[in-house]
């Protein structure tokens, strides 16, 4: 469901228009066309009230964006935060109440290609 959802807000026009739809859960296939995003969950939390669950859930994701180089990574990273960032309402089927970056980290590597790894929290309602 969390995948479904992760799609939807990233093919936002803003985003869209840099990826193209390439958007792939866990990691990219092998010779991606680049930039492109893999996304992964990274953790799943149901809080629970003394009389039964909440029906809010909040998962944690990691987008790691890729890049033929620095600038061009950073340029889609700019474009996820325009669209993603405190984003409200249904996307792919679930009822999000937020979305928040949690952090952004570079990979230190060779730079080519630059990965750029973030974080997002995303807030969302269970249905009954």
């Amino acid at each position: 469901m969390i995948g479904a959802a992760v799609v939807a807000l990233l093919g936002q026009p803003g985003v869209s228009a840099l990826l193209a739809g390439r958007v792939y859960p866990v990691r990219l296939p092998a010779d991606p066309v680049l930039p492109a995003v893999a996304y992964q969950l990274i953790t799943e939390t149901r809080p629970r009230l003394a009389r039964g669950r909440a029906g809010l859930v909040r998962s944690l994701l990691q987008l790691s964006v890729v890049g033929q180089d620095y600038d061009q990574a950073h340029a889609v990273v700019a474009a996820i935060r325009q669209a993603i960032d405190r984003a409200r309402g249904p996307f792919g089927g679930l009822d999000v109440r937020d979305v928040l970056e949690q952090g952004t980290q570079d990979d230190p590597g060779d730079n080519a290609p630059q990965l750029v790894a973030m974080t997002w929290a995303v807030h969302w309602k269970e249905s009954a």
